[in-house]
């Protein structure tokens, strides 16, 4: 066997039996060079009911996140899906589908099928109202609250696992001060406010505001793992 690819390895939790194969089946492989792909809903340091001889064997390849695919994506995927149906579709009705559907691959697929149909079956032309029908429920689901300083603070403090008190608080640590940072980086960015205004969501002042967006700014240069934070972040900020 040259590639070994199992999904979900968080169900291993609990199963101890079948833990010590896949620790054995691991080494194995390992021990032959050849390679392992492995996913699950949880970075390996958080699957806390497997044993800690397999979580640190998880740990020590190269963990990729995959995050809500961005518009570049989205537009790949979809114009990739339309070759292989050999669907066409007039460019504005791609592009409403693209810009609406952001929640993941399934439901971009499965927005484009759903509008084909509809087509199809009411024998009407492919149009953005004939979309906006077609998706109604998808796009009900999909409205996006206004954006603004706090529904900023609140996403952000949401993805780092810490509530929006925690932002505005005095305290700290290593990774609350990213997440402080990377809010008022990006309320900064995409509200285009005054740093004193920016810094009243903080209980900061501007000076602390001016040195948070530099230094976001200037770790985004060399940093690719934040790099990948902050784009998914404002994905989400603007619900792309």
């Amino acid at each position: 066997m040259d590639v070994l690819l199992v999904d979900d390895v968080q169900f291993l939790a609990g199963k101890s039996e079948t833990q010590e194969e896949m620790f054995h089946t691991f080494n194995t492989m390992l021990g032959k060079n050849k390679q392992i792909v492995f996913t699950s809903d949880m970075p390996p340091k958080e699957l806390s009911e497997l044993t800690d001889r397999l979580t640190s064997r998880f740990s020590s390849g190269l963990i990729a996140d995959v995050s809500i695919p961005d518009y570049e994506t989205r537009t790949a995927i979809l114009e990739k899906k339309m070759a292989l149906e050999k669907m066409e579709l007039p460019s504005a009705v791609k592009e409403f589908i693209i810009r609406n559907i952001v929640s993941n691959i399934r439901d971009l697929e499965g927005a484009l099928n759903k509008v084909m149909a509809y087509s199809r079956l009411t024998n009407a032309k492919l149009t953005i109202e004939l979309a906006e029908k077609a998706l109604k429920d998808q796009l009900k689901k999909a409205e996006h609250p206004p954006i603004t300083p706090l529904f900023i603070r609140d996403t952000v403090a949401r993805y780092f696992k810490f509530s929006s008190e925690d932002l505005c608080s005095r305290k700290k640590t290593q990774a609350l001060v990213l997440a402080r940072q990377t809010a008022m980086y990006l309320t900064r960015k995409i509200m285009d406010i005054s740093l004193p205004d920016v810094g009243k969501f903080y209980n900061r002042d501007h000076s602390t505001v001016i040195y948070s967006c530099n230094k976001i700014a200037d770790d985004l240069e060399t940093d690719a793992k934040l790099r990948v934070i902050v784009e998914e972040l404002e994905i989400r900020v603007r619900g792309e």
